[in-house]
């Protein structure tokens, strides 16, 4: 069986930030984040994937989000995720979660 490569936008590391700050995240990704990368690749921010995030005619404003779809469509790998928001719309290779916690 083929090794599955997981990959991570560099944004995303943002928003883990962003989400600790809110409260979202309990523990201080300072803490864990790089015992964790190691095992990621992290896609790294490029312009087709900057440009691509503001050409989408969505609604939705949040950059992050739309820098990480971006970069799944550019990178063409499938976003797995819980976003309630980005499950609505298209462009980009995803696959949505329903959020149990």
């Amino acid at each position: 069986m083929p090794a599955t490569e997981r990959c991570l936008s560099a944004a995303s590391i943002i928003e883990v930030f962003r989400l600790w700050q809110a409260g979202r995240i309990p523990d201080n990704p300072d803490t864990w984040l790089d015992l964790a990368l190691p095992s990621w690749t992290v896609l790294p921010m490029t312009t087709p994937i900057a440009r691509q995030s503001v050409l989408w005619p969505w609604a939705h404003r949040d950059p992050a989000d739309r820098f990480i779809a971006a970069t799944a469509h550019v990178e063409r790998v499938e976003l797995w995720h819980t976003d309630t928001v980005l499950k609505k719309l298209t462009g980009f290779p995803h696959r949505y979660f329903v959020n149990v916690a």
